[in-house]
């Protein structure tokens, strides 16, 4: 399909210059017109060849990642903006002279023209998943039902903060020890092919008898200087395949799951936060009136976790049937029994979404400790490790030097 760059002028006046993909120019001239757009220059650029729609999914798929992370914010100010009384439609145009990336913006474009030819937000939204997830345009459908979009927004926009503070925590903590065995990782290959090469090639002059720890460590720099090539070929070609294996397949995806829940250290973290993520989408979804077997469902596909996706199927399952909710998730060994019977209490009571509020709060505050608790274990007890594994390396080094000097005073 065609590339067109061109210049236009927007509702407020403002000089926009991009590109856009249409057949002809007229139908680009028409797309444009009906944003607002008032086209001043478009020329051809291109077509697209096979490889450049190979890289423009590549580019699409980064400026995705780019704009997601921009939403919270967008999110937040459409909130503001509904709250002020300004019509739909108009915020939607405030929004799209404020957003500062390219791809989000033209998405909000379109979704500003698609709600002026009539067509509901949810509905808009739902032609764009890979910005907004199925839960997103779940609310925003029954905020538009219910004539609450503004209160709705900002649920949602409060709910994705939380998440995400919770979800960094997760991920700072699992990270630093990733970072501190990279770095462990370095120097040990510093010691293996500059240090050991240079050093013992004296020890071989000198046809000094050497420590076996010494050839071991010699025989592991010999490898990795005479076969680095096939080494990382090996390791990228596993490091692939388990990937492909423990994401996008079922089997691998429950093994990841289940391992990263019950590994020592780190597992009640996960689990814990596992648990909040449920816990805080079940209830948002809930207080926006949406039915619980519909809510269990979006938030099955939203949890990130196959184990308690699982759950929540049999969950599913036990509801049609007239059962409650606790029984299925206090028999599951993956939730904690007091989630179960604090889910039962709230059941009963006919306040639900109080106690998953309750719960969810109690478990972030517990993510915050787990935090804390895994990284004073953490920190060092990798540091001890690496010393200890840099210490042999070089012992292994220093027992021959004090041999040869020994042997040399005598």
């Amino acid at each position: 399909m065609p590339i067109y760059e061109y210049e236009s002028l927007n509702s407020t006046g403002k000089s926009i210059q991009d590109i856009i993909t249409a057949d002809t120019p007229r139908d680009a001239r028409e797309r444009l017109r009906r944003q607002g757009m008032h086209v001043t220059r478009i020329d051809l650029v291109k077509e697209l060849n096979k490889s450049d729609k190979s890289k423009s999914v590549v580019l699409q798929a980064l400026s995705a990642r780019e704009a997601r992370g921009e939403l919270l914010m967008v999110t937040q100010q459409f909130s503001t903006l509904l709250k002020a009384g300004i019509p739909l439609s108009e915020a939607l145009n405030a929004l799209v002279d404020q957003i500062d990336n390219k791809h989000l913006e033209s998405i909000f474009r379109d979704l500003q023209e698609k709600v002026n030819s009539g067509a509901s937000l949810a509905d808009s939204m739902a032609d764009h998943p890979s910005i907004f997830s199925n839960l997103y345009i779940h609310m925003v459908r029954t905020g538009e039902t219910s004539g609450s979009l503004t209160k709705v927004l900002a649920r949602v926009a409060e709910f994705s903060r939380k998440r995400d503070r919770t979800a960094k925590k997760v991920k700072g903590a699992l990270a630093y020890p990733v970072i501190i065995g990279l770095i462990g990782v370095v120097i040990f290959l510093v010691l293996m092919l500059v240090v050991m090469p240079n050093i013992t090639d004296l020890f071989v002059k000198q046809g000094l008898e050497l420590w076996w720890l010494t050839e071991f460590f010699m025989n592991i720099s010999t490898a990795i200087r005479d076969y680095w090539m096939f080494m990382l070929l090996g390791g990228s070609l596993i490091f692939v395949s388990a990937w492909k294996w423990l994401y996008h397949n079922e089997k691998g995806m429950r093994f990841r799951d289940k391992f990263f829940m019950n590994i020592p250290i780190t597992g009640h973290l996960v689990r814990k936060s596992a648990v909040a993520r449920f816990t805080s989408t079940f209830s948002i979804l809930l207080e926006a009136g949406i039915p619980a077997i519909s809510s269990l469902r979006i938030v099955r596909d939203v949890v990130g976790n196959i184990l308690i996706a699982d759950i929540i199927d049999e969950v599913c399952v036990k509801v049609t049937e007239g059962a409650d909710i606790a029984t299925p998730i206090k028999q599951s060994g993956v939730f904690p029994p007091t989630v179960g019977y604090m889910i039962a209490v709230g059941e009963e009571s006919g306040q639900l979404e109080d106690m998953l509020k309750t719960i969810t709060e109690a478990y972030e505050e517990e993510v915050d400790l787990e935090t804390q608790k895994m990284m004073s274990i953490i920190e060092p007890l990798m540091i001890v490790l690496m010393a200890a594994t840099i210490g042999i390396v070089i012992l292994s080094i220093i027992v021959p030097m004090l041999e040869l000097s020994s042997a040399a005073n005598n």
